[in-house]
């Protein structure tokens, strides 16, 4: 199944769980290309960004483009945005509330 029919199939659809409601599409996981020609999950990639977080020194915590260019040189290509939301998705404050 394509990515787009996957997408129509999932949008505007929902499902209650006794600790609440969820898209349908919380439950699936995107392929992520990386540089190589393979494929990673966002979840994945989530699991990449909370470790490189939870390994900083807490004297200089790592922002957002910093843990794009760490995947980067991994092979993986992510948008600084698409990292920031893993890591809002995450409750991960920013790089600037870390390092207070």
């Amino acid at each position: 199944m394509s990515d787009k029919k996957e997408e129509r199939v999932t949008n505007n659809k929902f499902m209650a769980m006794p600790i609440g409601v969820f898209e349908l599409k919380y439950f699936f996981s995107r392929a992520m290309v990386t540089s190589s020609g393979g494929e990673c999950s966002a979840t994945a990639i989530r699991g990449l960004i909370k470790d490189m977080i939870a390994s900083e020194r807490p004297c200089a915590a790592i922002s957002d483009p910093e843990i794009t260019r760490q995947l980067a040189r991994r092979g993986l290509i992510v948008a600084r945005r698409t990292v920031t939301k893993h890591r809002q998705q995450l409750r991960i404050e920013t790089a600037e509330r870390r390092h207070q």
